[in-house]
């Protein structure tokens, strides 16, 4: 298509071009299209053979009909779009489709107020039609009745203004300057607050009630004839009865979505949706977690999301963040967990301002801060205390494992921990515990702990810091070096098979064969000779017929953390980490 587009070189902006236009090479010019295939585009074909129709689900549970042009009418209706933007002077009271503005600035002007009155425009889109975006463009420009046509012809499909094309939202608009005009001059001769944002109209008041001349009966509920008369007569839009609503006194107050009865916010309803998306993701994995919700809201799901649980969870996410504000605690508490459930389940994560919202979390609940040397024995350690937990034991265990940002992996950790505070990383919690937990095959792990008589016990770097190394299960006896978080589980969990037939080693598995070493049981496979301890874990570059038969830890810890189980010998030995964590905490 870019070879009907023209280069962008005019020396003379498009708008000034498509404002004084009396021709359609003039505006074809200004929209930067080739006039021969600008024609072809247009009048080539029935406008309408550009559009592919498709259905989404309203909340009501009927259907809303989306219409989008192709690509190439789409990049048409886009210049069209920003010239027109350029031109358009928004009144205050139009909230939709302006840049800069969202539900949040909608819903504010009516924030703690006594009576707010709701009425909507039924079939926005649809009564615009093509006479009305034809007329526009002659009493706006001046144009000549065939440019307005066809401008018209560019804008519409089927006769009317269709939802999904880019013109749609300034065109509707522009269209209704007037009722916008008319109505807040209504507004404000009777002490009312008036926004519009779309085909929602909200009008509010601190009175006790709203004048006769909004509102003629409270009930049953009667719009003022001058409401009607504007609205319909005036403008030629028609009042939807059924979805005009007002709200009084203590009743809950929601506008487009938005509460605004003492601060601006959600529904609860909202946030313990997208808690309960979390949970399902956390306690059944993220394809079936996905599965129930398509059940559910299949319709209310775009085609990317409908492949990816955390797109949709990050969209509603982002809706509490946006109307709660971008440092609430709520919405941190939620991305931070998603985040978390992200990264257990192999999901790209957003590292950015990561360590921000984790702060936001840790110093609004005063958590206990727990780091490890990778995710995985976060992925272990959330799991065993959260069963354990069921079961009724560390309750008053307040902990976040936190998430180091790339710039601080495990390796930093490792140098000093007394200097890392200074450096920026936790500034901000110097009130909070934090705890460095380290696997036993780390260099030099005396470091990491203080051995006394009566044995060895978390060290203390000051800063309200902490490090230990992780205990010897109870179950391995005599493998001090070699104890890393997979041998915590018992042998038939930590050697079970993936889909492939992988599975980890112990290095004590191999026996000398010259310059390498080879499975006792099975001669042909084999691992490279290295210092390792007997029950040191191998979890790559074991060999067979040249093909690497080792499964990964991190493949392993999914399982586990995907089974939502731990058994309890396991869960026995985990349980003496988290005396070590409840014994730092007290």
């Amino acid at each position: 298509m870019s070879e009907h587009i023209l280069p962008k070189t005019m020396k003379e902006d498009p708008i000034n071009i498509f404002r004084r236009a009396t021709s359609k090479q003039e505006v074809a010019f200004a929209l930067g299209f080739k006039y021969n295939y600008f024609l072809y585009l247009i009048y080539g074909n029935d406008i309408e053979s550009h559009y592919t129709e498709f259905n989404i689900q309203k909340r009501n549970g009927k259907q809303r009909t989306i219409a989008a042009p192709d690509g190439r009418l789409k990049q048409l209706q886009k210049n069209l779009a920003a010239i027109l933007v350029r031109i358009y002077k928004p009144k205050y009271c139009v909230k939709a489709f302006i840049p800069g503005s969202n539900i949040v600035y909608n819903a504010s002007p009516h924030l703690r107020k006594k009576n707010i009155l709701k009425i909507d425009l039924e079939d926005f889109f649809p009564s615009i039609h093509f006479g009305r975006v034809r007329n526009l463009f002659t009493a706006v420009f001046n144009f000549p009745i065939d440019i307005s046509t066809m401008l018209a012809r560019i804008c519409c499909y089927k006769g009317a203004l269709p939802q999904g094309a880019p013109t749609s939202p300034i065109v509707s608009n522009m269209i209704c300057l007037r009722l916008d005009g008319e109505l807040s001059r209504l507004a404000k001769d009777n002490r009312c607050a008036y926004t519009r944002y779309a085909d929602d109209i909200t009008l509010s008041t601190n009175e006790d009630n709203f004048s006769k001349a909004i509102l003629r009966e409270q009930s049953p509920l009667l719009l003022s004839e001058k409401i009607i008369e504007v609205i319909e007569k005036n403008n030629f839009f028609k009042i939807n009865r059924y979805k005009t609503r007002l709200m009084v006194k203590n009743d809950s107050k929601f506008i487009t979505g938005v509460k605004v009865n003492e601060k601006i916010n959600v529904s609860r309803r909202k946030y313990r949706e997208v808690r309960a998306m979390l949970h399902a993701v956390q306690h059944f994995g993220p394809e079936l977690a996905l599965i129930e919700h398509l059940a559910k809201y299949d319709k209310r799901c775009t085609t990317s999301q409908r492949g990816d649980i955390f797109k949709i969870i990050d969209g509603k996410i982002s809706f509490i963040s946006m109307v709660r504000g971008e440092g609430d605690y709520l919405a941190a508490k939620l991305k931070v967990k998603s985040a978390f459930l992200k990264e257990s389940f192999g999901r790209k994560i957003n590292y950015d301002n990561l360590d921000i919202l984790q702060s936001s979390v840790i110093n609004t609940n005063k958590y206990i801060i727990v780091i490890t040397e990778g995710k995985t024995d976060r992925m272990y350690l959330s799991l065993a205390l959260r069963i354990l937990q069921k079961r009724g034991k560390f309750t008053d265990l307040n902990i976040l494992f936190y998430i180091l940002p790339k710039t601080a992996g495990c390796g930093v950790c490792k140098n000093d921990l007394a200097a890392l505070n200074t450096k920026g990383l936790f500034l901000n919690c110097s009130l909070c515990k934090k705890i460095y937990i380290f696997d036993r095959d780390i260099d030099n792990q005396s470091r990491y702990f203080c051995k006394t008589e009566h044995g060895e016990v978390p060290k203390y770097w000051g800063n309200n810091t902490w490090s230990f190394i992780l205990p010897i299960p109870y179950f391995r006896k005599n493998i001090d070096k070699a104890v890393s978080i997979e041998h915590f589980l018992i042998d038939d969990r930590l050697f079970s098979l993936d889909d492939d037939g992988r599975r980890l080693y112990f290095y004590g598995e191999f026996v000398q064969a010259g310059e390498q070493l080879v499975h006792q049981n099975d001669s042909s496979i084999s691992i490279k000779k290295q210092k390792k301890e007997f029950y040191t874990i191998i979890d790559d570059k074991v060999m067979q017929n040249k093909k690497n038969i080792a499964r990964s830890k991190y493949s392993l810890a999914v399982d586990v953390f995907d089974s939502d189980y731990i058994d309890d010998v396991s869960l026995q030995a985990f349980s003496e980490i988290f005396e070590i964590i409840e014994r730092i905490a007290k």
